[in-house]
């Protein structure tokens, strides 16, 4: 997890420039989920990344021989346990994941799914 401190400005509409006496902290935070069930009953259909503050993004998943089934660069883009079409196997997969926060911070993610 990493952080960008923000300072809030404000202009007034007579052109006055006012500096807020605060400061907030932007935080790029990822959620990975390690199970999702592709199986036609409109629960867990799809393997969803959750993020957010995130600037760039990039996720590869690979079978168990290092075959790659999906790749993304946009994180609204989720994998539904399919490749060429074709459903994958019920078992463990492998993911890779890179995103680079709003403070320009490499953040890596790498684990395995459960499908």
């Amino acid at each position: 997890m990493s952080n960008l401190k923000k300072t809030i400005v404000a202009t007034l509409m007579l052109g006055l420039l006012i500096m807020a006496g605060f400061a907030y902290f932007v935080y790029t935070n990822i959620f990975v989920p390690n199970t999702f069930t592709p199986n036609g009953d409109d629960h867990n259909e799809l393997f969803v990344i959750h993020a957010n503050n995130i600037y760039s993004y990039n996720i590869k998943i690979y079978n168990k021989w290092g075959d790659k089934l999906f790749v993304s660069d946009t994180i609204y883009k989720s994998w539904d346990g399919t490749f060429d079409s074709n459903k994958v196997q019920q078992g463990a997969y492998y993911y890779n994941i890179e995103v680079i926060g709003e403070d320009n911070q490499l953040f890596v993610k790498s684990g395995k799914i459960n499908v």
